[in-house]
């Protein structure tokens, strides 16, 4: 009685499994999942060695013979490639040597595509040691000229651009406007200036902003108010690389020429343009 029962038991649980495989199969179908794993690439390959022939999931391809192997024989020689070995590309800057009498080592060319050489100077091919111009005896080539920059030249300076000419600025003949529009060139030029003097230091009441011209060159400085003129043009000379010889018997110049004794503020406005100039 109780092997009976006990063969129900083992009987209804085998049915029970397999009435839910047939749902999930049915289910399956219904539903064509099984198109989504159809449609999945095969991954792996076995190893082209017919001695081997292991499945790996990561196969490596020889790029001589462009067959697939397992790791074990990836290599020509574990595979005995058949593919012919390329020669290696050697070219003639690797092949050069230094150019220095009795010296064997090899020479170091530029790594730019376009120069074969190791010196600049005289373009020869040298090692690591007689590279510098003092470890060879250097006989500086001359460099073509450039036709093509020299043409360029030749055309700005006979048909100079005229979009390219600065424009005088009309100035507001409104009184309103030409205060307002100098407000404006002020607050540009305080945002752009720099101290005459770095070691000074003074509140924004207290400074002057000029531009200074020295021949084509110019800066925005600004300067403290009771500075002496004279004063601040040795500074203003120091900040625009003006030479020593130069730099002797100059003064400020606005409308009329500043006196290096009186004190700057009183004789400049803020945002007024002056110029170095020799006496």
């Amino acid at each position: 009685m109780y092997s009976s029962s006990r063969g129900r038991l083992t009987f209804n649980i085998v049915a029970f499994y397999h009435h839910q495989t047939e749902r999930i199969v049915s289910y399956f179908r219904t539903h064509r999942v099984y198109r989504y794993y159809m449609d999945l690439p095969e991954k792996g390959a076995h190893c082209a060695i017919e001695s081997c022939q292991i499945f790996d999931l990561l196969p490596i391809t020889c790029p001589a013979c462009e067959q697939q192997f397992c790791k074990t024989h990836a290599q020509r020689d574990d595979h005995a490639c058949p593919a012919p070995v390329a020669p290696a590309a050697t070219s003639s800057k690797e092949r050069t040597g230094c150019q220095v009498e009795k010296c064997d080592r090899p020479g170091l060319v530029s790594f730019k595509p376009d120069e074969g050489w190791s010196c600049d100077a005289c373009r020869g091919v040298y090692c690591v040691s007689h590279r510098h111009t003092d470890a060879h005896q250097c006989v500086p080539v001359a460099r073509p000229t450039d036709k093509k920059a020299k043409a360029q030249a030749l055309l700005t300076k006979l048909f100079p651009d005229v979009k390219s000419q600065s424009r005088p600025i009309k100035k507001p003949t409104d009184p309103a406007k030409a205060a307002k529009l100098r407000a404006i060139e002020l607050m540009r030029m305080k945002h752009r200036a720099i101290a005459a003097d770095p070691r000074s230091s003074a509140q924004p009441q207290d400074k002057v902003h000029l531009q200074v011209v020295w021949g084509t060159s110019e800066k925005v400085l600004w300067f403290v108010r009771t500075v002496i003129t004279g004063r601040a043009v040795d500074l203003a000379a120091r900040t625009l690389n003006v030479s020593r010889e130069d730099g002797r018997g100059m003064v400020f110049e606005t409308d009329g020429r500043l006196k290096n004794e009186m004190e700057l503020g009183g004789q400049v406005e803020d945002g007024d343009t002056v110029r170095l100039v020799k006496v």
